[in-house]
Parts: structure tokens; C-alpha cells; sequence
């Protein structure tokens, strides 16, 4: 806490403004909209690498949340007081941090996978996991604990990943489905953990909700690796004006089923649950399948044509 009391000596008008800016660089939408332009227009297997790392993570920090389950910095101790523009986002327990997690997995990876990307992008990247760990303590919604134990969990996925992912691609032996197979059982043990919590009256569900999600993110995106790998196995164009399309049409489609499943659905676990894991498997499988259907119709009609 003596390290956000200092930091809080230090807020300005324009640093409250940078930091809540930087800081959603780690929102998980954001993150999304990021992997779905590699997927879908740059690079797949670039994308697939940071989700597995995501995954893997994101289920290690949610779990923690929930067995430590400490409060915010402004619940232990009264007398702190965070940027107030930063408290509606700062749901859940503290420890770890959530968007240090996310940004340190997904920017970590890219800056791991992306070694010939240019070096002014190779240094943002590379920058971007601790301007956005700062600016979750700068805000005061997180302590130096939380944000170093994500970034240590989130770098240690990172690792874990890119070792395994090699076998998965090639099929290789037993180590294939390693890599899979955390992402499963960390989605069972996520939403069991959240529902047994919750029935149990220990944690309410606005704070059991968010790990159950990440449940249902990591078991769809398996469902959804595996649909494509199988039968879509779609591959990134390289024209950029039918990329910017592409993702425009794809991200319409994402809010719209979205908003879809969020009007019948209800507020529930296994709702919550079904829907991210829906969203993912269509991210990964659904919306490759439209586009290489459209892409074969396409040819079929040049041909005819000519």
C-alpha cells in the first residue's frame, strides 16, 4: 500500500486521463478485437499461440482470485482513495491483476512469435504489459502484488505455450494434447470452483462470474481449435482492403450474436459459460467457415464465368 500512497502524490488531471487510457489496453474486449485481426487477416497460427497463452493464464488468475480472494487497495485500507473513473471497472477480488494478465499473455506472446516485425512495434509491444501493470496501480485499483504475481503467471504461460504448441501442429506424440488438456481441465476446475463458491453463499456472484467465463472462453476456444483444424482450415488472404472488410463484417457479426445470446440467455453460471464458449468457437471456426464458403462461391462463379 506505501507504494500507491506515493503514487497518488503524483496524479495529475492529464496522468488520470493517460492511465485510463493505457490501462484499456488490457480490457479483455480489446484484446479480442486484437487477436480476431491476426486470426482472421494476419497471421493464425500467431493469434492461436497468444489465445493459448491467454487461456492458460487467464484460467491460473482467476482460480487465484478466487482461493485468495483479496479485496481491492481502497477496501483494505479506508483511507486510500483510487481514481473514482477506474472503479467501475475493477470488478472481482484483487489478486492478481486481471488486465495485467491479459496484456502481459497476449502482448508477451506477440512479442515472442513477431521477431520480424518492425523494431518501433517490437518495443511498444514489448513496453505495453508494464505500462499497463503501472497504470492499474497509478489508478489504484491493484498493489504491486497483484500486478508482478500476474506478470510472473503470464510469462510463465507464455513459455509453456510456445513449447507446446510445436507438437500440436505437428501432431506429435503423447505432448500434442498436453497443451489442450490444461485448457480443459482449468475450464472444468474454473467453473466448478465459481458454482461451488457460489451455491455455498462463500462468494457472491459478481465476483464468481468472471472466472467462470474464462471457463467457458478456454473450453470453446479448444472446441474451436479443433473445428477449424479439422475441417475449415482456412488461411489469411493478403489484400488488405478485403482484410478491412473481413474483420468489419466479422466484429458486426461477433456484437451481434453477442446481443443475440445475451437477450436469451439468462444471468446464470452455465448462461455464462455457454456464451463465451459459443463467441470463441465462432471466432475460431464459425466465422472462417463463412468466409471460405463465400471465397468458394466466389471462384466457382469466376469460372463459370470465364
Amino acid at each position: 500500500m506505501q507504494f500507491l500512497w506515493l503514487l497518488t502524490n503524483i496524479r495529475t488531471a492529464v496522468g488520470n486521463e493517460l492511465a485510463l487510457a493505457i490501462t484499456k489496453c488490457g480490457q479483455q474486449t480489446v484484446l479480442i478485437v486484437l487477436l480476431c485481426a491476426i486470426y482472421w487477416c494476419l497471421d493464425k497460427q500467431v493469434a492461436l499461440r497468444a489465445a493459448f497463452s491467454f487461456c492458460l493464464s487467464g484460467l491460473s488468475a482467476q482460480n487465484l482470485k478466487l482461493i485468495f480472494r483479496i479485496p481491492r487497495p481502497w477496501l483494505l485500507d479506508k483511507q486510500f482513495s483510487p481514481v473514482k473513473a477506474a472503479i467501475k471497472g475493477a470488478t472481482g477480488f484483487s489478486f492478481p491483476s486481471g488486465h495485467t494478465q491479459s496484456a502481459t499473455s497476449i502482448y508477451g506472446s506477440l512479442f515472442v512469435s513477431e521477431k520480424k516485425a518492425p523494431k518501433w512495434i517490437r518495443i511498444l509491444i514489448a513496453l505495453m504489459p508494464f505500462l499497463v501493470g503501472f497504470s492499474r496501480m497509478y489508478l489504484g485499483v491493484h498493489t504491486p502484488k497483484d500486478v508482478l504475481t500476474a506478470f510472473c503467471i503470464s510469462i510463465l504461460c507464455i513459455g509453456i505455450t510456445h513449447w507446446l504448441f510445436s507438437y500440436m501442429e505437428s501432431e506429435e506424440g503423447i505432448l500434442q494434447y498436453v497443451l489442450p488438456g490444461l485448457c480443459v481441465l482449468g475450464a472444468i476446475l474454473s467453473v466448478v470452483h465459481g458454482y461451488i463458491l457460489y451455491t455455498r453463499g462463500i462468494v457472491e456472484y459478481a465476483k464468481i462470474v468472471d472466472c467462470a467465463k474464462t471457463g467457458g472462453v478456454a473450453f470453446g476456444f479448444v472446441v474451436g481449435y479443433y473445428l477449424e483444424k479439422r475441417f475449415v482450415k482456412f488461411q489469411n488472404s493478403q489484400n488488405r482492403l478485403c482484410n478491412v472488410i473481413k474483420l468489419i463484417i466479422g466484429l458486426a457479426l461477433l456484437i451481434a450474436l453477442n446481443k443475440g445470446m445475451k437477450a436469451v440467455f439468462k444471468a446464470n453460471i452455465i448462461f455464462a459459460v455457454l456464451q463465451k464458449a459459443i463467441l470463441v468457437i465462432f471466432i475460431l471456426a464459425g466465422y472462417p467457415l463463412i468466409l471460405k464458403l463465400v471465397n468458394k462461391k466466389n471462384k466457382s462463379e469466376n469460372a463459370y464465368e470465364k
